[in-house]
């Protein structure tokens, strides 16, 4: 976590120093601080742990977090990380949160780094509604282990990417496109997920009774795969953030709440 508590008072792990006493927001067991040269610095719990806050956390993850919560700041805004937000009995913690957008309503950056149920990322997001925060889901992504083509348009593709079902709910939820962040570059790529057309090879061969079969030479729409276009890569500074609204739908088997939404388009050129 990039978030502890000392005397009562939020610190984040990079401004601290090892030594102090630190104290998780969770469940106020003591936490140890890991700064050096290469990872992004942090703290965590000490053994045994029992805590579930910041469990399975990975280095991208923090990384990601820390680079979002330094582009609002630098852009003047007020931010928070990891902050927990609670009204009426709807609880919350956003890893990236912005009190008071241009627009005056409040928006929160959550960065998707393990595979999420469509139930949790409905659920949490309907919480977001309820709270009256603005919202946008980022999943991450590292090109390196994908197979990258080239395609006719110039832009980067897989042509075979198999999505996990919570970045079709996010393609669906963004009205039709996802914003990756690739921790490595520190980049947003937009991407679409567009059906992936495979070829049914020809075949032929004959029958015991010598009658003629053929099969294939044919195409079709995968029914496990995408075509993932990629359009970047984007610093975050290139990125502009606004907040609009959209109504409630079910499509399939997906449902999206009536929320505020954080829309991520690019900067227009100078």
């Amino acid at each position: 976590m990039l978030m502890a508590l000392r005397d009562g008072s939020r610190v984040l792990a990079r401004d601290s120093e090892k030594g102090g006493a630190y104290h998780c927001p969770e469940c106020a067991g003591e936490l140890v601080l890991h700064k050096g040269r290469i990872k992004t610095a942090h703290f965590a719990h000490k053994p045994p742990v029992s805590c579930s806050f910041a469990a399975g956390e990975t280095s991208a993850h923090l990384t990601a977090k820390q680079a979002f919560y330094d582009h609002f700041k630098e852009s003047g805004l007020a931010v928070e990380v990891e902050y927990p937000l609670s009204f009426n009995g709807v609880r919350a913690r956003a890893d990236v949160y912005v009190p008071k957008t241009r627009r005056g309503v409040p928006a929160a950056i959550e960065i998707q780094h393990t595979n999420i149920s469509l139930e949790e990322i409905e659920r949490r997001t309907q919480n977001y509604a309820r709270l009256g925060i603005a919202v946008t889901w980022v999943p991450l992504i590292d090109l390196e282990k994908l197979d990258i083509a080239v395609g006719s348009d110039g832009r980067w593709l897989v042509k075979k990417y198999t999505p996990k079902p919570f970045e079709k709910w996010v393609h669906g939820f963004n009205y039709g496109e996802v914003w990756y962040y690739e921790h490595k570059e520190g980049v947003l790529w937009r991407a679409k997920l567009e059906p992936c057309v495979i070829e049914v090879p020809y075949s032929e061969w004959y029958e015991q009774g010598g009658e003629q079969r053929t099969a294939g030479g044919y195409e079709r729409i995968s029914k496990r795969w995408k075509t993932l276009k990629l359009t970047g890569m984007y610093p975050l500074r290139e990125v502009q953030f606004s907040v609009s609204s959209r109504q409630a739908k079910s499509l399939g088997a997906f449902n999206f709440p009536a929320c505020h939404v954080v829309k991520m388009t690019e900067k227009p050129k100078d």
